[in-house]
């Protein structure tokens, strides 16, 4: 059985685009996106999902039984430019980020040559009952505790049990089959001393505006085994977004490797 909470990631291209040195920046991103950027601030960390998902907790975008669809349209029209925050609206541009992971990306030093590996970012969601299209971008841990257990042929474990608070960000223009995704190997030419820097520090940056219905419950329960006892269960809220690019980025130093 697979450890529940691992993600995927985005397919990838392989032109790079140079930046130039750019400034730090320290914490998330407190004001929307600027699509017509060239180049990311050092240590680039993008929107903050709790921080909206919070927000758009508040509103609610389903149409009641009670409303007519004319009053239903007309409070969806002002919800679209409702301040969120003081600078982000609910239409504004918005970017998140993901780790890619160093297990994707290898160097062959013959070659000067960067690999990386990728397949769609997915996750389990029990509220859709499916695998949606996304990844979990804050997973914070509530609870752990240990307790035995055994199975019909009364083999026991040690089980622990953890409980998470998690804020996941779901892409509602990936179908399906993008979320289960083909994978994409991507091979760029790089120094040594480019590659060391780049392959622990790699991220995808997921660039859109948020979707209707906006914001969703998320949940996610892995039942232990014998082979592996572990029991995990998450919870929380989901931000749904349409994506309308992905740039590949060094957290580090700023520098855009792929914009698609």
């Amino acid at each position: 059985m697979k450890h529940a909470f691992t993600t995927a990631l985005i397919l990838l291209s392989n032109v790079a685009i140079q930046a130039k040195e750019p400034p730090r920046h320290d914490g998330p991103l407190e004001v929307p996106f600027d699509v017509n950027r060239t180049v990311l601030p050092k240590d680039f960390e993008g929107n903050q999902c709790r921080q909206l998902a919070l927000k758009l907790g508040k509103y609610n975008a389903v149409k009641s039984e009670f409303e007519t669809t004319e009053q239903f349209q007309s409070r969806l029209d002002t919800m679209k430019t409702a301040n969120l925050t003081k600078a982000i609206r609910m239409d504004s541009y918005v970017g998140f980020t993901t780790d890619i992971g160093a297990s994707k990306v290898s160097y062959d030093a013959d070659a000067g040559t960067l690999k990386i590996e990728y397949a769609s970012p997915s996750i389990s969601n029990s509220e859709d009952r499916d695998t949606t299209a996304g990844f979990i971008a804050d997973l914070r841990k509530v609870s752990e505790r240990t307790y035995r257990a055994s199975n019909a042929f009364g083999s026991a474990v040690t089980v622990t049990q953890r409980v998470y608070d998690a804020c996941v960000v779901g892409f509602v223009n990936f179908v399906r089959r993008d979320a289960y995704g083909a994978g994409k190997t991507i091979v760029r030419e790089m120094s040594s001393d480019e590659a060391r820097t780049a392959k622990n520090n790699l991220a995808a940056l997921y660039i859109g505006q948020l979707a209707e219905p906006y914001s969703s419950k998320y949940a996610h329960y892995s039942a232990p085994s014998v082979n592996v006892p572990f029991e995990g269960a998450a919870t929380g809220r989901m931000v749904l977004m349409t994506v309308d690019q992905t740039w590949i980025y060094n957290k580090k130093t700023g520098v855009v490797y792929e914009k698609f």
